[in-house]
């Protein structure tokens, strides 16, 4: 069974990539490639051979042969979509996403003190998820087609708030060229 994910290097949309994949699934992931983000991210799934990129649903209409499409994935203003084409159950679910952090995150536009600061505001704010967490949570409901309470409600946090502080702080340190390209958009 294949998924299908649109924009699939977008910051959450490439968490879902990764997830399906870590569950033994095939992913077509369409993604235009227009950020040195997205060609980065690019980098850690484009040799997994359960994944096939293309850059448009033209270009893989054009190399592919009606691959059987377990689910189609899009995001639409912090709302991910999830058309299931199996024959038994044919359905759209809607799941509107609580805030997430983690790495490859865009990073908050508001004005902080430190990166450590917006760091631990965004770690710390009600209801805030570590986006591997809830992608986890997510795709195991959806394996069990249970839609039944938010996904918010099961999901169970892997780290405290202070090492996850830590461990994005590190993160951002070691991909600096991330900051720099936050610091050009906001200009």
């Amino acid at each position: 069974m294949v998924h299908l994910i649109y924009d699939c290097f977008q910051w959450f949309n490439y968490y879902l990539t990764k997830g399906i994949m870590d569950r033994g699934y095939d992913v077509i992931g369409i993604d235009p490639l227009s950020t040195p983000l997205s060609e980065h991210l690019y980098m850690y799934v484009a040799r997994n051979s359960s994944f096939q990129h293309f850059y448009n649903q033209e270009d893989m209409d054009r190399h592919t042969q009606s691959p059987n499409i377990k689910c189609t994935c899009w995001m639409q203003d912090q709302t991910i979509y999830f058309q299931s084409n199996e024959e038994d159950c044919q359905t759209l679910q809607k799941i509107a996403l609580p805030p997430l952090y983690g790495e490859w995150m865009p990073l908050p536009s508001q004005e902080y003190t430190s990166l450590k600061d917006a760091l631990h505001q965004l770690v710390t704010s009600d209801g805030s998820f570590y986006v591997e967490d809830f992608v986890d949570q997510l795709l195991a409901n959806i394996d069990k087609k249970d839609f039944s309470s938010p996904v918010e409600s099961t999901v169970e946090q892997s780290e405290n708030e202070k090492e996850m502080v830590a461990k994005l702080i590190d993160h951002y340190h070691n991909y600096s060229w991330l900051l720099e390209e936050h610091q050009q958009n906001k200009a």
